[in-house]
């Protein structure tokens, strides 16, 4: 009888430590929410090729008149390569001076008229709608004449249109044109290559490209210099049918970099202005019910417990093991980052930070 006390007691013991396991309060870590700013910066791959390149035209039409290059001439920059002949320009100086000078005589005749028309106007000998019509003739006429004198100043200001100067240092890849050849304005006259230019190519989406635009910073790294960064900037953004819905971005770089090589390969990051007071959690703290997601937020009750709420929240993207919450929390806010599974909504936890 003895023995069958002993048995039960155990075993009363042994399921009075089961449900005290059972029962026991969770302990679990919690964060509080705060405002975080987000590095934007965006990474693409890409590639290192033969940059430089530049075709060279004339801004205005004529004939050439004197061409100091040949195929692969070397040019320092500065060169001056090529002239047009002066007669297209002459004409264009000689067109706007002869209308700008028809336009001040009928100026002159309109300021003469409008005089006269005034006295007789003043000894109310013509009515207020002659004597406007003639305010009008002249005001015109005045406008006409400062619209054709800017005009002479631009037909005079391209003089340097019929001159083509060498970008930068480099090699004169091919000539179109011979002396005594009439080109027009826009017309490819010769293509050069920079000396020693490399430019790097990605490939970007869409999506990425609106926010991209030239002259912005980039930071090119490869897995052969792996401790070094070549400084850059976006030189061009194109569509390309290559790849559908994709830009080509063309980066260049600061100033020459003898350890890169055509065709290497690339990681391009675009600096981008970082996003300001975002939300971000744990990925993992957040779990889907129902195709919703939520997160349980913690309340506290007094410094060693506290109640788990569960709350909806709207997530935008995710940035590593982050993921930003758009909706559902704010600053402040208390959320359970670990031990929360088999939580209950309401239940008293007790916690630590």
């Amino acid at each position: 009888m003895k023995k069958i006390f002993v048995i039960l007691f155990l075993i009363s013991l042994f399921l009075t430590a089961c449900n005290f396991e059972k029962n026991a309060q969770k302990t679990v870590k919690i964060n509080e929410i705060k405002f975080q700013n987000i590095d934007n910066n965006k990474i693409f791959p890409g590639y290192i090729e033969r940059g430089g390149t530049i075709n060279l035209a004339f801004r205005s039409s004529g004939i050439v008149e004197k061409l100091f290059i040949n195929d692969g001439d070397y040019v320092q920059k500065g060169k001056l390569l090529a002239v047009l002949d002066d007669e297209e320009y002459k004409l264009q100086i000689k067109k706007a001076k002869t209308s700008l000078n028809d336009n001040i005589v009928k100026y002159e005749r309109a300021k003469s008229y409008f005089e006269r028309i005034s006295k007789l106007y003043d000894a109310g000998g013509i009515s207020y709608n002659e004597w406007e019509a003639a305010q009008t003739n002249l005001k015109s006429s005045i406008n006409q004449v400062a619209i054709l004198k800017d005009a002479l100043k631009i037909e005079q200001d391209k003089e340097n249109y019929r001159k083509i100067y060498a970008p930068d240092n480099g090699y004169i890849i091919d000539v179109t044109k011979s002396e005594k050849e009439f080109i027009g304005a826009g017309e490819i006259f010769a293509t050069f290559q920079a000396k020693g230019k490399l430019e790097a190519k990605a490939f970007v989406p869409e999506k990425d490209v609106i926010n991209l635009k030239k002259g912005q910073k980039a930071i090119l790294t490869s897995e052969v210099f792996k401790n070094m960064q070549f400084e850059g900037e976006i030189l061009n953004i194109i569509k390309t049918s290559l790849n559908k819905g994709s830009y080509e971005v063309t980066f260049g770089f600061k100033k020459d970099f003898p350890e890169l090589l055509t065709g290497m390969s690339t990681n391009i990051e675009i600096i981008t202005a970082p996003i300001k007071n975002e939300i971000l959690v744990p990925i993992n703290s957040v779990f889907i019910e129902n195709n919703k997601k939520y997160i349980f937020k913690f309340n506290k009750l007094n410094d060693f417990e506290g109640e788990a709420i569960k709350q909806e929240i709207l997530t935008g993207d995710i940035l590593k093991d982050k993921i930003i919450v758009q909706r559902g929390l704010i600053a402040g806010d208390f959320i359970i980052v670990e031990n929360f599974s088999n939580i209950k909504d309401g239940e008293i936890l007790k916690y630590y930070e």
